[in-house]
């Protein structure tokens, strides 16, 4: 600062606006020196009333017969996603991205948070993607556990256009985000999930206004 390389200003700190990821930091620096800590709206972020092994007990269940078994780092990711409601899970290629999606989908289905008018939402970044994705939702992983579940897909190829009648009826869909940017806004408001494979490309335009369009979400 005293050589003026450097102005001395936070960048993220922007109109007195901590960004959300940081507020953990925060609650551990005002304790350290004293202060007691007190966020209004923590739940809007943070489900702290979630239980693990409920969670746990309900993915038992609705993958039993399937072939398929969550690794610990897969049961951790989706604890993660559920508790924090605005996050991001670092997971490597072919480290099952799928199923865990797959489960906090059923989950959030499960306890009447999602539903025709919240939606969950896939957004996988290829359109060769879609119609995978699509297939390990409805088929591999899904052993009828859950029946009311309703899956569609958008994109990919001329069979999968979008039908606002499909997308209506639907609790989750499955979609590329060229296809989700051109709905209708309006349509969008419905959508409270979302879930960004390759959320590192979530920085387009494209992404961001779909993002944008589908606010205020639940899940992030």
């Amino acid at each position: 600062v005293r050589r003026h390389i450097i102005s001395g200003e936070i960048p993220f700190l922007t109109d007195v606006y901590l960004p959300i990821g940081l507020w953990g930091e925060l609650k551990k620096d005002v304790e350290k020196i004293g202060y007691k800590f007190i966020c209004k709206n923590l739940d809007l972020f943070l489900n702290s009333n979630l239980n693990e092994n409920d969670v746990l007990e309900f993915i038992s269940s609705l993958l039993e017969g399937s072939g398929y078994e969550l690794r610990q780092y897969q049961a951790e990711s989706i604890l993660k996603i559920l508790e924090y409601r605005y996050s991001s899970q670092q997971v490597s290629t072919s480290s099952g991205k799928t199923i865990i999606s797959f489960c906090v989908y059923a989950y959030l289905l499960h306890t009447g948070q999602v539903d025709t008018n919240h939606k969950f939402c896939m957004i996988v970044p290829r359109a060769s993607l879609v119609e995978q994705t699509y297939q390990k939702f409805a088929e591999s992983y899904n052993t009828g556990y859950i029946t009311d579940m309703n899956i569609v897909k958008f994109g990919g190829d001329a069979k999968n256009k979008f039908n606002e009648d499909k997308f209506n009826n639907a609790n989750c869909i499955i979609t590329t985000y060229q296809t989700l940017s051109k709905i209708d806004p309006a349509l969008m408001k419905d959508i409270k999930s979302i879930n960004v494979d390759e959320a590192h490309t979530a920085k387009t335009d494209s992404i961001t206004n779909c993002i944008r369009n589908a606010s205020p979400l639940r899940y992030r």
